[in-house]
């Protein structure tokens, strides 16, 4: 008994004394499912229809039980004791592509703090621009797209992690500057076909050895304005894309940009956010949400190959009602991207317009109900529409019906 309260004792003063030590690290992590039926029409399961032509492919009903990889993750916080230098870390699943399994850092970052109100963040981190998001959750794995967070249906995001130095300067509790300079490389590291110069409606590669030639990374910068419960952020981000070994006499380079201002913020049970984005080329950088925003159409002719900017606005809104343990939101979202595929070049006759001209106009609409079951374990049910477009011009042909989805589920998240 008593070399038993002799351990016991020495255990208790060895955790007392590690204590301090144990405080700077902070363990984490979430564990979320997705269940849902979705319900995909028959021009959206044929990827498009044109006037006068019959779908490929009958209507698909879908029910899915899954773990959407990327909200599956695990991760650590460091804390200096002096607070001048922190650190974060976090895994998470694959999900590049649908049924990637692997595990992949999601965010790896140092924080070196200068004095209280100024401080740097290095490594893998969020990006600065157009970091809100609407209250929807359900459809990672969805068959037909990625709905999360209504990307590609009025959400330009900026969350997608990205290797850069960030600079914060808080000037006052109400108002924070964030600077941030990212790897330029709008490509996956080893892919030598150069994004903008082979993408685009209809085009073909025009050089197989065309190469990214950046020196200048790409810029972010936001504006974080905080008035008692409201939060006003604008933002804009600005790339300058150049490339190597295309046909002589061709435009190698384009600007990518934009702008975004973001409100979030409530009174009493209301919950009210919302984010408006402007850009060009917006596609050419990755960022999430721009499927349907290529970086630019480019048009071949007699070896010459010729830039026409992609220009396009997204915005969505949602309103929400605290009901005890529950929250009622109301989400509405649009994005519309606009490429007259006419550059000027010789071979266009005045007011004609190319092959590779669209117009597309993107809508979703959707209700969610986050229920608070217990600490930190939520249950979200949701019923979400997708209306692809059904009058849009893609590849210069008018009315394309793009067809429409829409998904009923219930989300299962525990935060730890």
């Amino acid at each position: 008994m008593k070399k038993f309260f002799i351990v016991a004792l020495s255990v208790v003063f060895c955790l007392c004394l590690a204590g301090p030590a144990m405080a700077k690290v902070q363990m984490g992590g979430m564990i979320t499912l997705d269940t849902y039926y979705q319900n995909i029409d028959d021009a959206s399961a044929s990827g498009g229809v044109n006037p006068g032509a019959l779908a490929t492919s009958d209507s698909l009903n879908v029910t899915q039980m899954n773990l959407p990889l990327p909200l599956n993750r695990l991760n650590a916080k460091y804390s200096s004791d002096d607070g001048m230098i922190g650190g974060f870390i976090e895994v998470r699943g694959g999900g590049t592509n649908r049924g990637d399994t692997g595990v992949v850092w999601n965010y790896g970052w140092i924080d070196w703090r200068f004095n209280p109100n100024v401080y740097l963040r290095i490594g893998r981190q969020t990006q600065s621009f157009a970091i809100m998001a609407p209250k929807q959750a359900v459809g990672w794995n969805s068959r037909g797209g990625r709905h999360l967070i209504m990307v590609g249906f009025g959400n330009i995001h900026g969350g997608s992690s990205r290797d850069s130095i960030r600079l914060y300067w808080k000037f006052n509790d109400m108002v924070r500057l964030e600077i941030q300079a990212m790897d330029p490389d709008s490509d996956p590291a080893g892919v030598s076909a150069a994004n903008g110069v082979v993408t685009g409606p209809g085009v073909a590669a025009v050089a197989a050895g065309a190469v990214e030639d950046m020196a200048i990374p790409r810029f972010d910068m936001a504006l974080p304005i905080s008035v008692g419960n409201w939060v006003i952020e604008p933002s804009f981000t600005w790339l300058q894309t150049r490339y190597a070994n295309i046909p002589g006499g061709s435009d190698d380079d384009f600007q990518i940009w934009g702008a975004a201002v973001g409100v979030k913020g409530g009174f009493g049970p209301v919950i009210i956010g919302g984010e408006f984005t402007y850009g060009q080329n917006l596609g050419g950088a990755n960022h999430a949400g721009s499927s349907n925003w290529q970086p630019s159409a480019y048009l071949e002719t007699t070896g010459n190959v010729r830039v026409e900017d992609t220009t396009g606005y997204a915005w969505w809104f949602h309103l929400g009602v605290k009901l005890g343990p529950a929250t009622i939101y109301g989400v509405v979202a649009n994005q519309s991207t606009d490429n007259d595929g006419n550059p000027a070049v010789p071979s266009i006759t005045a007011g004609g317009a190319d092959t590779v001209e669209w117009d597309i106009d993107r809508w979703a609409y959707g209700i969610s109900v986050p229920i608070s079951v217990a600490k930190g374990f939520t249950i979200q049910p949701e019923f979400m529409y997708y209306d692809y477009d059904d009058s849009a011009k893609v590849g210069g042909i008018d009315n394309t019906d793009l067809g429409n989805q829409w998904i009923l589920g219930v989300q299962w998240m525990l935060k730890f």
